[in-house]
This record gives C-alpha cells, sequence and structure tokens, in this order.
C-alpha cells in the first residue's frame, strides 16, 4: 500500500447484515510502498459509529472490506492497494 501521508480505517463485516456490528482498524497511509499488517486485536467493534461489545475478529469469516478516510478530513484523497490477502 502507498498513499497520502493522511489517517483511513481499514472496515471488515463478517455477515450480510444490516444490523450488525463492523469492524475498524485505523492507520496512516505511508506515502511509500509498504506493507501493512492487522491482527485481529487491532480492529475494534462499532454499530452506526458506537462503540459495541462483539466477538473477536476472525478473518476466515470476513464478507467485505472497505477503506474509509477518516478524523473528518475532506478534500482530495490518494491510497493504491496491490495486494490484500488474510492469513
Amino acid at each position: 500500500m502507498r498513499g497520502d501521508g493522511q489517517y483511513y480505517k481499514l472496515a471488515l463485516k463478517f455477515d450480510d447484515g444490516t444490523g450488525t456490528a463492523q469492524y475498524q482498524a485505523a492507520f496512516v497511509a505511508p506515502r511509500e510502498w509498504q506493507t501493512l499488517r492487522f491482527e485481529p486485536a487491532d480492529f475494534a467493534a462499532s454499530f452506526r459509529g458506537r462503540a459495541v461489545a462483539a466477538p473477536i475478529v476472525r478473518f476466515v469469516d470476513l464478507h467485505y472490506l472497505g477503506l474509509l478516510i477518516s478524523d473528518r478530513q475532506s478534500g482530495a484523497f490518494k491510497i493504491e492497494l496491490k495486494d490484500v490477502s488474510a492469513e
């Protein structure tokens, strides 16, 4: 990954339900190509922007993955992904 040095969140969902938690891990997009690694403990569960208690992340159960620009940043942004994988 490489980007613009701004704050982002990696967002994960583990089912198709609209009333279920989303898990997010914050990071800064590096300006030079780097490999970022996330552990289950890096993710906090939330529902409609509020922290909630939820089971620990299991990457094997992942249904959706997304990227969000965070910290109420406005304006242009740039982030590039070369590869996404889970172990």
